[in-house]
């Protein structure tokens, strides 16, 4: 494995020395027999599994084997046509899209989202919407709850600003920074939702090896800290292999391996889906 894959030991000074460890006797996500289809084209079939609180899961994968798939299932852009998703306790598939923030449930994307225009403490700002309660009233004419509010959810922000290294780019444009910083600005943007679950589509597409690296101590830093449960979707097999509590292989739609990363990388149905023989 490379070097610049992170360990479970790895990660900065300041990081907990423990892991968080997930509980193996509750579920925070089950994901029980979901079927997803496009006339006739079977997206994913039939396809179960589980994540902890506080586990770090990954879903892997060669192109087309349904990963965005189940990811949009997750967050409700598809309804599939079979199948049962329990999220803490709530039926998912019951729930809107708009919803999910306040159900706990937080998406990256490989494609950027943040407002250009925005200042990265603005673009925070704009992630804390559902968790206000100051009304348009108060908020306009500044009265004083909802200056009051304000000051806390800055000061949450800028805390996981700080924590992200975002520090130094606080008054600064989204639109003027590398796209390493945007991509954290990215993160930071669904960590102040405070998520129960957060969905990592292909967090370090398009970076450099130093910024994999960095990217991949901020995940681990994410779970030993915040305790928050990490569905990561990811082409790098280095990092995923060197930071996943457990993997899970999709092959044209269907679930072919689920374990630990030892397991993954020796199972003959992962190998012949990535190089097409068994050995």
């Amino acid at each position: 494995m490379s070097q610049l894959t992170p360990s479970r030991s790895a990660g900065s000074s300041d990081q907990s020395q423990a892991v968080a460890t997930p509980d193996s006797n509750s579920s925070l996500l089950k994901v029980d027999g979901i079927t997803l289809k496009f006339k006739g084209v079977t997206a994913l079939n039939n396809v179960s599994f589980e994540v902890k609180p506080g586990e770090l899961f990954a879903v892997i994968g060669p192109n087309g084997a349904g990963k965005t798939s189940l990811f949009n299932v997750l967050t409700r852009v598809y309804q599939p046509g079979s199948g049962k998703i329990d999220f803490n306790g709530r039926d998912l598939l019951t729930l809107r899209t708009d919803q999910l923030s306040s159900a706990g449930i937080a998406r990256t994307f490989q494609n950027l989202g943040l407002f250009p225009l925005m200042t990265v403490e603005e673009n925070l700002l704009t992630s804390r919407h559902h968790l206000m309660k100051s009304g348009v009233f108060s908020g306009g004419f500044g009265l004083g709850t909802s200056n009051r509010e304000e000051k806390i959810h800055r000061q949450h922000c800028l805390e996981i600003a700080d924590f992200l290294g975002l520090g130094p780019w606080w008054d600064r444009l989204a639109r003027d920074l590398p796209y390493g910083i945007q991509k954290k600005i990215e993160l930071a943007r669904n960590l102040v939702m405070e998520p129960k679950l957060l969905l990592l589509d292909e967090p370090v597409a398009g970076m450099n090896q130093e910024e994999t690296q960095e990217i991949a101590e901020v995940i681990l830093g994410i779970q030993s800290k915040m305790g928050i449960a990490q569905i990561l979707v990811e082409h790098d097999m280095a990092m995923v292999m060197g930071i996943a509590d457990r993997i899970m292989v999709l092959d044209f739609g269907q679930r072919i391996a689920l374990g630990e990363p030892s397991q993954i990388q020796t199972d003959p149905e992962v190998i012949r889906a990535y190089l097409g023989q068994a050995d």
